[in-house]
């Protein structure tokens, strides 16, 4: 599959699924769904052995040929070893069983340094990753932020390698957290909080300080 790029041919007739780990990233998807529910997964006790987990998954999804020509799946990085196994094992099972992914050509997208899979190691540790053969398309240009300051500073802190300006600077603004100087901007700053009894009681108490 590395010439995907080069030599895959785009047409009318082209049958496609877009696909995500989550149902939060496969509503955000035109025409988009989960990949449980495209492989018609049940989930199963997650205190069995993998082995044991992947077997009882691929024995009880229902899929069906489904004459597909490509999958697109976002957030990739969500994809767990068991999750690409399980895939794998399906589509070799319902197209071609000597083929990775049954042969089905594969566009992923999504960021490694992001959301981790659960209670699964990464799928590019799998032979699967490795025989599927991706040509890697990485976009330098930044579209997320209006400050170029804080884009590089955050692209060095994902690699864990801030500068000791970056320190500094994040220090700075620790500080001037604690003496209060966020209560003084018009427009305070987004506040995160590890779990959602928290965001929920403070969201609480700000949303009863409005009238009416």
């Amino acid at each position: 599959m590395g010439d995907l790029l080069g030599n895959f041919k785009y047409t009318e007739e082209l049958i496609y699924r877009v696909l995500a780990p989550t149902g939060t990233a496969a509503s955000n998807l035109s025409s988009g769904m989960t990949i449980q529910s495209y492989f018609q997964l049940l989930p199963v006790d997650d205190k069995l052995p993998k082995k044991q987990r992947i077997a009882i998954q691929i024995a009880q999804s229902t899929y069906t040929i489904d004459n597909i020509d490509l999958l697109i799946i976002d957030e990739i990085s969500m994809v767990g070893d068991e999750l690409i196994t399980i895939m794998d094992t399906i589509l070799r099972k319902h197209y071609d069983s000597s083929k990775v992914f049954g042969g089905i050509q594969c566009i992923v997208s999504g960021d490694f340094y992001q959301f981790a899979p659960v209670k699964q190691d990464w799928c590019f540790k799998t032979q699967i990753w490795k025989d599927l053969d991706f040509v890697y398309v990485n976009f330098g240009e930044q579209k997320r932020y209006s400050c170029t300051r804080t884009f590089e500073l955050l692209s060095r802190l994902r690699v864990n390698k801030l500068t000791q300006e970056d320190k500094a600077w994040l220090m700075e603004r620790h500080k001037a957290y604690q003496k209060g100087e966020h209560k003084l901007l018009a427009q305070k700053p987004i506040e995160l909080y590890p779990n959602k009894n928290t965001v929920n009681t403070i969201n609480s108490a700000n949303l009863h300080k409005f009238e009416g």
